[in-house]
C-alpha cells in the first residue's frame, strides 16, 4: 500500500448534482517525477467520477474551463426541463 496526496487548485460546485476539481499530485514522487501532475476531476452525482491527467498547468487549466463551461450548459439544461 502506498500514500498519495493532492492540493486542490480550482474546486467548483455546479447545483448539487456536478463538481469539476483541478488538482496538483503532491507524492508519491515517482507520479510528479512523470510530469502528470495535474489532474481534473469531472464528479457527477450518482456516476464514476472522471479524471483528465496532464502534463502542464496550462493544460490542466484549459481543460477545467472546459468541463466546468459543460457543466454549466448540463445544470442549465436541467432547469429549464424541469
Amino acid at each position: 500500500m502506498f500514500a498519495q496526496a493532492e492540493t486542490i487548485i480550482k474546486n467548483e460546485s455546479f447545483g448539487k448534482q456536478i463538481r469539476v476539481v483541478l488538482t496538483q499530485m503532491l507524492f508519491p514522487s515517482e507520479k510528479v517525477l512523470k510530469n502528470e501532475s495535474y489532474v481534473v476531476h469531472y464528479v457527477e452525482k450518482n456516476e464514476e467520477p472522471i479524471e483528465y491527467k496532464h502534463l502542464t498547468k496550462a493544460h490542466a487549466l484549459a481543460d477545467y474551463e472546459y468541463l466546468a463551461k459543460i457543466a454549466k450548459q448540463e445544470v442549465k439544461k436541467g432547469r429549464s426541463l424541469c
